[in-house]
Parts: structure tokens; sequence; C-alpha cells
């Protein structure tokens, strides 16, 4: 593409306003333009080619004003160009308005993986993996009411340790007592390791009712109750 200055006067000076892109200007702005900014010539020598514009009728100068435009001709076919760039933009807007692609379908267990992601940390979800289903006893499992149970694990020593959970659906509260979930998780509203591995026994129970609580604690998170 050629960006050069024509060498024809009437196109010169069609180029020029199309780079102005305003109806009028005054002259002494012009010369200041064409010289310092657009470095066409210097300042006499830019002088010379506006004065033969309007020698040749291309611009037409308004002496009280001390402004110049464009003559009649020139100015329809600038018009034209302007025309020409407001309807390729309504075609890119047009274009952009338009889906660039399908829309995605998020099946059922994409949902699940999205929502754990959002509760769950990925080292977190890691070590959940790995505890024994023995380990997670239930006490009551009632999607709509009350979830309830404990979970076995060692503490730091490595003895035997059994922390307690409660999940009140109607009421929008969650209760537990191990301390990663006391000192990190209850503030940032997330899972630790032990409500990790319930989830997943969760979801291996009844895949349609955890994701329908998931949804309910990802998007009403504020609601919930973090104890």
């Amino acid at each position: 593409m050629n960006f050069s200055v024509p060498s024809d006067e009437r196109q010169r000076i069609l180029y020029i306003w199309k780079i102005i892109d305003s109806p009028t200007i005054n002259i002494d702005e012009l010369y200041n333009f064409l010289t310092f900014e657009l470095f066409l010539a210097p300042l006499e020598e830019v002088k010379k080619i506006i004065q033969e514009a309007l020698d040749l009728k291309f611009l037409v100068e308004d002496s009280k004003l001390e402004e110049v435009s464009l003559s009649n001709s020139l100015k329809v076919e600038f018009e034209k160009w302007q025309d020409k760039g407001e309807e390729k933009i309504k075609k890119i807007h047009h274009v952009l308005s338009k889906s660039w692609r399908n829309p995605i379908v998020i099946n059922e267990k994409s949902k699940y993986e999205i929502f754990e992601d959002n509760l769950i940390e990925p080292s977190t979800k890691k070590k959940a993996s790995i505890i024994r289903s023995k380990a997670l006893i239930m006490e009551k499992l009632d999607f709509s009411g009350e979830i309830k149970g404990k979970i076995e694990d060692k503490d730091e020593n490595g003895q035997k340790i059994i922390y307690n959970f409660e999940i009140l659906s109607q009421a929008r509260k969650l209760t537990h007592d191990c301390p990663e979930y006391i000192n990190l998780r209850k503030n940032q509203k997330k899972f630790c390791v032990h409500l990790g591995r319930l989830l997943m026994k969760l979801n291996n129970t009844d895949e349609i009712k955890t994701l329908k609580f998931l949804e309910d604690l990802v998007e009403n998170r504020e609601k919930w109750v973090f104890s």
C-alpha cells in the first residue's frame, strides 16, 4: 500500500484534506500543519503549493475569516470518501455484533468441574482425592435439608483425629472444624481437603443434586455462612 503524497496537484490537495478531515482550516494553521507536522515541504514552498491550489480553484479562501476550504468539486469527492469510511465502520460493527462462533455448550460434567474449581484449590483437590472412602462417615444425607457427618484424619503428630461437618442447604450454612478450614478456607468461603473429599462423595451419590447444591453455593456465595 502506497502512503506517499500524490504528485498530481488536485489529488494532493484531496489527500491533505483527508488527513485534516475538517470542512475549513485557518490558513496559517494549514501552513504550519503541512510544514511542521506533515513535513510536506519547507514553509515558503508550502505557501506556494497552497497558492497554486487557490489559483487552480481546488481551494477556496475566505479572506475575512482567513480560512480555506475545498472547492465544490473536490468537496463532493471528499464527502464520498467520508461516506465510504462510515460505511466500512457500519460493516465492522455489524460483523462484531454477530457471533463469530457457535455457542459453547457446557454439559453437566463441565458445570460440576467449573463450580468445583471455584471452591477448591488444585493442590487441595489432589490431597482430597487420596483420602480413603472409609474415613468419611455420613450421618445424614439430605440435599434439601441437612448433610452431616465426620471425617477421620491425622493430626500433626500422626495421631488419629475426627473432624465434623454440617451443611444446612435451606439455611445456607456450612460448618466444619478442621484447622485448615478455620484458619484459611472459612474466610475465603472455599473448601478444605475434608470438604473436598465430601464433595466427591456427594457427587458419586447423586450428580444432579450435587450440581444443584454447588450452583447455589457458588452463585449465592455472599448469602452462605461459613462457620
